[in-house]
């Protein structure tokens, strides 16, 4: 935690950084810089330094009631000052009857055709492969 300010809302900012490599977290390499709303906890908006020392940033906005969720609707990753992208969430559905099943790797039933299946890329995903 560094301290807090209003980005969009009162938030408060923290810093993180790649443990992995001791070097860069000396040297300030690899840094996230985040706003986090002190009410909700909701990530407003993130920044970190990318391979060419331009800046990445994405900003939540336009956050809306999901059931017991509050959801950012708008989410814009920015370049610099220049906007890459923008994702609207237009109509969301929660809960629709889909079983939970579709959701455990183990569990998801595939036709793989000489390929490694589901189970088989999770397992890869793990090994670094």
């Amino acid at each position: 935690l560094v301290g807090s300010e209003m980005c969009i809302r009162d938030s408060y900012v923290v810093e993180a950084w790649d443990t992995d490599t001791s070097s860069a977290a000396e040297e300030g390499e690899n840094k996230i810089k985040g706003w986090i709303e002190k009410k909700t906890l909701l990530l407003i908006q993130s920044e970190f330094k990318g391979a060419k020392d331009e800046t990445f940033k994405a900003v939540n906005s336009n956050f809306q009631k999901v059931k017991n969720w509050e959801l950012p609707y708008t989410t814009e990753i920015f370049v610099g000052e220049e906007l890459l992208t923008k994702t609207t969430i237009k109509t969301l559905n929660i809960n629709q009857g889909l079983s939970n099943d579709l959701f455990e790797a183990d569990k998801v039933k595939m036709e793989t055709k000489g390929m490694p299946g589901m189970k088989g890329m999770m397992e890869k995903f793990k090994q670094g492969q």
